[in-house]
């Protein structure tokens, strides 16, 4: 009974009855406990975000920080400084070093939402591919010098299939 009540409030945040969200909270249940990356496609407003929460809070990370971009708001340049991070004096107005998000994200969950299909041009699918790839394993280079690992889940969100 504990167990079911835990499943279910890590849940709560999804409601429904239909077939659909049934079958989407039993997908939840099933990736949630993997190291899977995960693309989450659905129209703008159908709560990709919500979706990416629900594993977050159903997997294993659940006590490690979900953070969550809107690509689409940023320009190509501004995307990579978010994500990887820079150092001091790398462009203008970079006074001061920055981790990035997917250090932010370390042992957590990053979530890139693309919301548009200008976040998806060729520079900045090339960002988030970086971050699809260190995923795992690897570690995508801050701007100016030095390196950092992601050691987490990335998750992307997009209107439409690659």
């Amino acid at each position: 009974m504990r167990a079911r009540v835990e499943r279910q409030r890590k849940r709560a945040a999804i409601i429904g009855r239909s077939v659909a969200i049934k079958a989407l909270l039993g997908q939840i249940e099933c990736v949630a406990p993997t190291e899977a990356t995960v693309l989450i496609v659905g129209e703008r407003g159908t709560g990709k975000e919500l979706v990416a929460t629900a594993l977050q809070q159903a997997s294993r990370r659940r006590e490690h920080p979900f953070v969550a971009l809107n690509c689409a708001a940023l320009t190509t340049e501004l995307l990579a400084s978010e994500l990887f991070g820079h150092e001091r004096g790398a462009f203008t107005g970079a006074a001061e070093r920055a981790i990035g998000l997917v250090r932010a994200a370390d042992g957590g969950t990053l979530f890139l939402d693309a919301r548009t299909s200008r976040s998806w041009s060729s520079t900045s699918s090339r960002s988030t591919a970086a971050v699809m790839a260190c995923a795992p394993t690897g570690s995508p280079r801050r701007h100016a010098r030095s390196s950092t690992a992601m050691r987490g889940r990335a998750m992307s969100g997009s209107s439409s299939t690659p």
